[in-house]
């Protein structure tokens, strides 16, 4: 009774390893085909329109939008300006508020 229950683990650790390995060989396959697709796709665009793909101007607009917040740009004092020679005194006043019916 024991080899009749070791052989049934083992045929089915075996199913499930190669029921695995067919899982990952569908899914880097679909990838696959979808980067082929995509290339496809950007490839007869570019036939098309007769304009070259502006892949790189992507990534230098996500670079220049996202420079203020690169390493180094909270340090200490980098978004302050030297102090001013000049003095501006600036009168205050209250402004009135003003209710707004229906509010």
């Amino acid at each position: 009774m024991q080899l009749v229950l070791e052989s049934l683990a083992f045929a089915l650790r075996k199913l499930l390893k190669l029921t695995f390995v067919a899982l990952v060989t569908v899914l880097v396959l679909c990838l696959v085909a979808i980067g082929i697709a995509v290339l496809a796709f950007v490839v007869l665009r570019a036939l098309l329109t007769g304009r070259r793909p502006q892949v790189g101007a992507t990534f230098t607009r996500f670079k220049q939008a996202a420079g203020p917040f690169q390493q180094g740009a909270w340090s200490a004092g980098a978004g302050r300006r030297p102090a001013s020679a000049d003095v501006v005194d600036v009168e205050a006043t209250e402004v009135p508020s003003v209710r707004i019916e229906g509010r």
